[in-house]
């Protein structure tokens, strides 16, 4: 197994799983969409909603706020309630996260009233030097442990497990200096694609947790659709 190309294709991931750790950016929530005039003559949607696709910006589903889902290259993913989308032009290392199709999401309103927890945020971007089979255990295992080093983070568990695209690599770390901040991480194989996910979270905010695991659990191909363009 080369290390090596282990570290390099890890080290976004870690860059921007240190960054949430430190407290990251807080981006301000994206607006409310307005609602579309009403117009007799137009066609009744289905129930599920549609998905309106651009190459200036993401899409969403129409219909209720659970059928909302975030584009990336040639896949979609849903947006959990209390999450929205990072647009482009927030910060340079978002900016590239989208040029290259992934996506970013994050926490909308603080999990404790009283504040003071980390506001979760889930991270998806693309793996383009892991050569080796993410879900051998050994392989995953080993990832966990790169991963978790390069945070200042211990592992939780590592383990290969099933989800909607197949056999995937989970790995859970904590933060060796903040106990209460921890993340999640997936390996994602999707067609000739390898996606990676971190969620960063406050070990307290199960909803957030179960974000995650939902977020992984509706994760669908869809046809290529160019990414997000960054603002003026």
């Amino acid at each position: 197994m080369n290390l090596g190309r282990l570290d390099r294709s890890l080290a976004p991931l870690a860059a921007l799983a240190a960054l949430a750790c430190a407290g990251g950016p807080k981006p301000a929530p994206a607006p409310a969409p307005r609602a579309a005039p009403a117009s007799s003559n137009a066609p009744a949607r289905p129930a599920g909603g549609s998905a309106s696709k651009s190459a200036s910006g993401p899409a969403t589903a129409a219909g209720r706020p659970g059928d909302a889902r975030a584009f990336g290259l040639s896949y979609s993913v849903p947006i959990p309630a209390n999450f929205a989308q990072i647009k482009p032009g927030a910060n340079a290392t978002t900016d590239q996260l989208l040029q290259a199709g992934g996506l970013a999401l994050y926490e909308t309103r603080s999990p404790h009233p009283g504040g003071g927890w980390l506001m979760a945020n889930l991270v998806i971007l693309p793996i383009t030097e892991l050569t080796d089979d993410s879900t051998d255990l050994r392989v995953c295992t080993s990832l966990a442990a790169q991963s978790a080093k390069s945070v200042n983070a211990s592992v939780k568990n590592a383990a290969v497990m099933e989800t909607s695209s197949g056999r995937t690599c989970r790995w859970m770390v904590v933060d060796n200096q903040t106990p209460t901040r921890g993340a999640t991480n997936y390996v994602v194989h999707l067609a000739s694609h390898l996606w990676g996910l971190t969620c960063n979270y406050d070990v307290r905010d199960q909803p957030a947790q179960e974000a995650c695991g939902a977020l992984v659990a509706g994760w669908r191909l869809e046809e290529p659709v160019a990414p997000a363009a960054p603002g003026p």
